[in-house]
């Protein structure tokens, strides 16, 4: 996926957040890739590739916070973490001046 599919992801998760009754809603994407490669007396001994990747769901309602993450980027999963991220919202005791940043969609990528 390129950095706008993933913002056009987020978007549409904050999106789907709202319509399910958050007043407020952020996505955090991560991912990383890593790799380690051991050499000893110019012979590669171990060679390790890895790949993190998730996404965090936030959402406000009347003050209480609600929070959902996914290592799953299937769709249907994704829509379902948000529906728990709201119902987690609706089960949270209120907190006093709690917001986040209107309108803004950010991606972060670690690559």
């Amino acid at each position: 996926m390129s950095k706008t599919d993933y913002l056009d992801l987020a978007q549409h998760l904050v999106d789907k957040a709202i319509k399910l009754g958050a007043q407020q809603a952020e996505v955090y994407i991560n991912m990383t890739n890593e790799m380690e490669i051991e050499v000893n007396k110019q012979q590669v001994e171990t060679m390790k590739v890895s790949e993190d990747r998730g996404i965090g769901i936030r959402v406000l309602n009347s003050g209480s916070i609600g929070f959902a993450y996914s290592t799953d980027f299937d769709l249907a999963k994704l829509e379902e973490t948000v529906k728990l991220a709201v119902a987690n919202g609706r089960i949270t005791s209120p907190m006093n001046t709690i917001f986040f940043p209107l309108n803004r969609v950010s991606c972060l990528c670690l690559i």
